[in-house]
C-alpha cells in the first residue's frame, strides 16, 4: 500500500502557486466514436508519465506503443486490483509496475460491467429491484471504491468516455437545451465531470474542397467556451480548441497551450517564447558588434557575438527540458542568468557559465 501522508502544518500554511505539472491533473476526454480519444489519451499520459489502458472494449490494437489490458468483466478488474495491491505490498509499499497512470477506457462500458456485477452479487435482475435507490447506491459505491483503491495505491486515474446528447433544463426554465456529455450513468456524473480538472471533447472536422470534392479530416479538441459540449478547465488562457492531423502534433499543441495557461493563471508574462520565435533582425537593425564588447573576469576585452551565445543557451535549455521539469529549468536559469528569459540577458559571462555547466547535461 502507498505510504501514509503526513498532516499539513496548519500553523505555517503558505499560498500555493498554480501547479505546472500536467501529470498532477485529472482528465476526462470524451467525443465521437473514431475521433481518436484513446490514441490522444495514450500519447498524452505516456508523454507526461507511464500509462496503461484498462480497456473495457476490444479496440486498441491500432494504437502504437500502447499498453492495453482487455477487461472482460468487473470480476476480472477486481482480480487485477488484487494483483496490483500484492505487487506493491511485496515491494515494500513502492510501485514495481512499469506504469503510474491507469486510463479507464471507455468509462461507460466499465459502468455496465460494474452494474452487472452488483446485480449478480445481490441476485437482482436490475438495480431497480432493490427499491428505494439502494441498488443504484450499491452500484456507485462499488465503482467509486474501485477508483479510490487504485488511487490509494498511488496510481493516477484518467478517463475516456464516448458521448451522448443530453437535455439540460435549468431550474425555473420552461425549456431545456441539448448538450453533448460523457456517456455514463447519472450516478457517475460527478466522477466523470465534477472530479476531473479538465473535461475535453474530441471530434473530427472535415473541410471539403468544392472543386475536387475531396476532404481531409482534421481532429479538433474542444477545450472551453462551446455551448454544444459540457467542457471544463481549471486554468485561464487555454484556446477554445486546437486542431491537428497526427496525435503527436495534437499532444505537442496541447502541452504548449497548457504551459501558456499555467503562466497566464499565475499572472506571469508569457512573452519569452514569442520573443524566441522572432526571425533574425535585418542587417541594418543588428547592433554594432563593438557595442556587445564585454569585460570578463580576466579583464580582457573581447568581441562577443551575443546572438550566437543566446542561441547556444537556448539549445542548452531545450536539452535540459527533456531531462528536467519546466519549473526546475526556470530555477536554474534564474540562478545563472537572473531571469528565465534568455533573450533579455546582456552579460555574456552569465550565458557562458550557464552553457559551460549544462551543455553536456
Amino acid at each position: 500500500m502507498a505510504k501514509k501522508k503526513e498532516l499539513v502544518d496548519l500553523f505555517n500554511l503558505a499560498k500555493q502557486t498554480v501547479d505546472g505539472d500536467i501529470s498532477h491533473y485529472l482528465f476526462t476526454i470524451t467525443g465521437n466514436y473514431g475521433a481518436g480519444k484513446s490514441s490522444f489519451a495514450n500519447e498524452l499520459f505516456n508523454r507526461v508519465g507511464n500509462a496503461v489502458i484498462f480497456g473495457f472494449e476490444d479496440r486498441f490494437k491500432g494504437i502504437n506503443g500502447a499498453r492495453p489490458i482487455l477487461i472482460r468483466s468487473w470480476k476480472e478488474l477486481l482480480d487485477y486490483k488484487k494483483m496490483l495491491r500484492k505487487g506493491i505490498r511485496e515491494n515494500n509499499g513502492e510501485n514495481p509496475f512499469p506504469f503510474n497512470t491507469i486510463i479507464i477506457d471507455p468509462m461507460g462500458k466499465a459502468a455496465e460491467m460494474c452494474e452487472k456485477y452488483v446485480c449478480e452479487e445481490n441476485e437482482w435482475d436490475s438495480l431497480g429491484d432493490a427499491g428505494f435507490g439502494k441498488g443504484y447506491n450499491e452500484f456507485f459505491k462499488e465503482f467509486n471504491t474501485m477508483l479510490d483503491d487504485l488511487t490509494t495505491m498511488g496510481f493516477t486515474i484518467q478517463k475516456v468516455a464516448h458521448n451522448r446528447l443530453d437535455t439540460i433544463t435549468p431550474q425555473g426554465a420552461a425549456e431545456g437545451y441539448q448538450v453533448y456529455v460523457p456517456d455514463v450513468p447519472k450516478k457517475l456524473k460527478y466522477i466523470a465531470q465534477g472530479e476531473p480538472d479538465f473535461v475535453f471533447y474530441l471530434d473530427v472536422v472535415r473541410n471539403v474542397d468544392e472543386e475536387t470534392r475531396t476532404n481531409k479530416p482534421v481532429r479538433r479538441l474542444y477545450l472551453q467556451n462551446y455551448a454544444d459540449f459540457e467542457l471544463k478547465s481549471t486554468l485561464k488562457g487555454l484556446p477554445d480548441y486546437i486542431e491537428f492531423e497526427t496525435v503527436e502534433e495534437g499532444v505537442d499543441k496541447f502541452i504548449e497551450a497548457f504551459d501558456k495557461a499555467v503562466a497566464v493563471t499565475r499572472g506571469e508574462d508569457w512573452r519569452e517564447e514569442e520573443q524566441e520565435k522572432r526571425t533574425e533582425p535585418a542587417e541594418s537593425a543588428k547592433p554594432d558588434p563593438v557595442e556587445e564588447t564585454e569585460k570578463f573576469e580576466d579583464d580582457t576585452s573581447v568581441d562577443v557575438d551575443m546572438d550566437a551565445l543566446r542561441e547556444q543557451a537556448v539549445d542548452v535549455r531545450t536539452n535540459l527540458l527533456e531531462e528536467l521539469e519546466r519549473e526546475e529549468v526556470i530555477e536554474i536559469l534564474k540562478q545563472y542568468l537572473g531571469t528565465p528569459k534568455i533573450n533579455e540577458v546582456q552579460e555574456p559571462d552569465k550565458l557562458t557559465a550557464f552553457i559551460k555547466d549544462y551543455e553536456a547535461a
